[in-house]
């Protein structure tokens, strides 16, 4: 069954105020506009912060001992396929975004697959 969507940006399960995330980051008001979508999420990983970054093992294993995540559990949407390659590696159910509509459609077609059983 799964349990979670991952995605690019991808923390899930926290509650945070993003207003003073993004302050205490010291993004822009243009950059933090640009981010808007995390009011919507549950949370992001930022790289920087890690100090690791995708493909890397690391940044998966984090994320996963972070949010006490199981991969098998978790579909990971990315727009670069080495990314995605690297989720998979690791278990995770994988989406490489490219149009909207059709990826849309793939997720929930997944969704109703594994999560029928």
């Amino acid at each position: 069954m799964i349990k979670n969507i991952v995605f690019d940006v991808g923390k899930v399960l926290v509650q945070y105020d993003p207003d003073a995330y993004m302050k205490r980051l010291g993004f822009s008001e243009q950059t933090k506009e640009k981010l808007k979508f995390l009011e919507d999420v549950d949370g992001a990983i930022f790289s920087f912060e890690y100090q690791c970054i995708k493909p890397e093992k690391e940044i998966y294993d984090t994320l996963c001992e972070v949010y006490s995540l199981e991969p098998q559990q978790s579909v990971f949407l990315d727009d670069r396929l080495d990314n995605i390659e690297q989720a998979t590696k690791m278990g995770f159910y994988g989406i490489q975004f490219q149009d909207y509509e059709k990826d849309s459609r793939k997720l929930e077609q997944l969704l109703a697959k594994e999560n029928r059983e």
